[in-house]
Parts: C-alpha cells; structure tokens; sequence
C-alpha cells in the first residue's frame, strides 16, 4: 500500500490499466477500481465532470467528554425546525454529536463554536454542555452532499465502488456500509473465471437497485427531517409518527437486513 498519492488521470489498452499521480508516479494494473469518494478522479475518467448534489443543509460534528448526566450506551436524535442533533455514546466515556441545519451552500462562520452556542442555546441539556466541552479547533463542518443515482459505473478495465460510485446523504447511515458490501461483491466477481470487464459489469447490475434505493430514500429523508416551516414541520411529525406507526422496525430493517451473498474463495 502506497498512501498520500493523488491521482490525477486514469487511462487503460485492452491488456491494462494505469493510474498516474500527481508526483508523477505510474502504476499498471489488470483492473483499477475508484474508491475515491464523491469527488471521485476515477469517476470523471468514467463520466466525464458532474458537480455532486447539496443537499440543503450543513453538518457539525465533534466528539466530547460524557457528561454525568448522561447515561453510557444512550443512542437519541433531536428533531426542530431546520436543524436536527444526533448523540451517540462512546467508549471511555466519550460523546459523538452531530448537529445539521439548513443553510447556503459553503458557508462559513468566522467562529464556528460560536455560532453553534448561539444556534443551539435554547435546545434542551446537555447539548449546549457538549458544544462548550467540545475544543473548537476539533468541531468539523460539511455541506451534505450525494449525487443522483446514475448507471455507468465502469468502462474496460476501471471501475468504480463506494462513495465514487454512489454517494448517499447520512440520514440512514448506510454509507460505509454498501462499501463495505461492494468490496465482497466485487471481490466475488472479480474472483470467478470471466473477463474484468464482465465482472465490473455485472458488479453493477447486483449492486446497482439497493445503492439506488437507499440514495433516493436517504435524500428524502433528509428533505422530510429539515422541514422549517411550522406547518411543514407539523407535517413532518405527524407522518414520522405515522410511518413507524405502520412500519415499526421494519421501516429501519429493510436497509439493514441485507446479505450480500458468499465471501469470495
């Protein structure tokens, strides 16, 4: 393994496959797959540039110590007009916190800590405790971003997996999990006896209907919890409630019960 080498051009012959790096160092391969996230070099050799999609709202994240008050194990996600929170507990009594609210696309703020303080004054404990606990130089912000669902994902030689290939919004939490479902899938058929070309190819056509539903329902989702208006928002709540009224945990199931199949051999 070879880390901190950008890639900057992929081409390939009928025979192989080369990446070439921004260093100027060159590596042939039988088949070069593009894990290179939603601003995938490898994707724009397939195609061709495509801007990803922002999703509306931007996202907050830092980790912090546990405050007494708040039990080890305790999993909540706080919903309000715009803005939603999520909490995670960690081990050796550590919080993950994630905040996200609509906002135009790259903007910053001078402070972001700051304006989180602001932002979140009047949310209930203990979440102004673990914005103050947490050092600001540690909070990290990203626009949400995804692409569309769209075909395509190889040609020849190069493929793609992953974020490069299908980009999803967090709001099911699905996103490293179907890449760590591509990498057995691709390792499968890359494994059985049948040109590189066929086995990309057929690597999409498995992989391609559940990378498309959960893009399409996770950007939904997303739309639905980042209602502001307060009719939108009564809207919100009431089919929320509604749809776990009629799916319960099926609704979440649906995306995690998934087998993607044997291990290669």
């Amino acid at each position: 393994a070879h880390y901190g080498h950008r890639c900057v051009e992929v081409t390939q012959t009928e025979q192989h496959a080369v990446a070439r790096f921004e260093d100027g160092r060159e590596v042939t391969a039988d088949v070069i797959l593009g894990a290179d996230g939603i601003s995938s070099i490898v994707r724009e050799s397939i195609l061709g540039k495509q801007p990803p999609r922002y999703a509306g709202y931007t996202c907050w994240r830092g980790v912090c110590p546990r405050p007494s008050s708040m039990q080890p194990g305790y999993i909540g996600e706080w919903w309000g007009a715009g803005s939603r929170i999520g909490i995670t507990t960690l081990p050796h009594d550590r919080i993950y916190w994630w905040a996200v609210k609509n906002a135009p696309f790259e903007k910053r703020e001078h402070n972001e800590k700051a304006y989180l303080l602001d932002l979140f004054r009047d949310w209930p404990d203990p979440m102004p405790t673990l914005l103050e606990s947490t050092p600001g130089q540690q909070i990290l912000r990203n626009d949400i971003l995804d692409r569309p669902p769209q075909r395509g994902w190889s040609r020849g030689r190069i493929g793609l997996i992953g974020d490069a290939a299908h980009p999803t919004t967090p709001n099911l939490g699905q996103g490293g999990c179907m890449a760590i479902e591509d990498a057995v899938v691709i390792a499968r058929h890359l494994s059985q006896p049948k040109p590189v070309p066929q086995a990309l190819q057929d690597f999409e056509v498995e992989r391609y209907p559940r990378t498309k539903s959960i893009v399409t329902d996770s950007y939904r989702f997303g739309s639905l919890a980042q209602r502001k208006s307060w009719l939108g928002v009564q809207m919100r709540n009431w089919i929320v409630r509604l749809m776990l009224y009629m799916a319960g945990d099926r609704g979440i199931l649906k995306y995690t019960n998934h087998d993607v199949g044997p291990l290669p051999r």
